[in-house]
């Protein structure tokens, strides 16, 4: 009686190479997220002038115009610094989106004196964004 056996391993390094990618996704996942979101809040600044919800930003003050007249811009934007300064980390498995200029918070949450403004935060489409990148990233 005889048998033969046959290891195959040309399927090993298919799936050695699945495994890895699986561990690499969810970094080039939050990559893509926060590459996405930033883009969205500076979308909020430059053009639609909602907060993440759709809710329209308050206009500017009379106050607020009149100091503004000779200097051109719009609301958030006049010089392009907060524009330029959202940012994201990808950090193990987080994402921070954020803006280091100083008087970010003041524009995002308000003050005593000046409505919020938010351009930073999550719509649904943003997290049915983050869905289908997960989704991608783990096929």
């Amino acid at each position: 009686m005889q048998f033969n056996v046959t290891v195959r391993t040309d399927g090993l390094q298919h799936t050695r190479n699945r495994i890895k990618m699986i561990q690499n996704a969810p970094k080039e996942a939050l990559n893509e997220i926060g590459e996405s979101v930033v883009a969205k809040a500076q979308q909020r600044i430059r053009s639609t002038k909602t907060a993440p919800d759709g809710t329209p930003w308050a206009p500017w003050s009379m106050a607020t115009i009149r100091a503004n007249q000779n200097k051109g811009g719009s609301l958030l934007y006049r010089t392009g610094a907060l524009l330029d300064s959202i940012q994201y980390r990808v950090s193990d498995k987080t994402i921070t989106v954020y803006s280091n200029v100083g008087y970010a918070r003041f524009l995002q949450f308000g003050t005593p004196k000046m409505p919020a403004r938010p351009f930073l935060g999550w719509t649904e489409e943003d997290i049915n964004k983050v869905r289908q990148i997960i989704g991608e990233a783990l096929k």
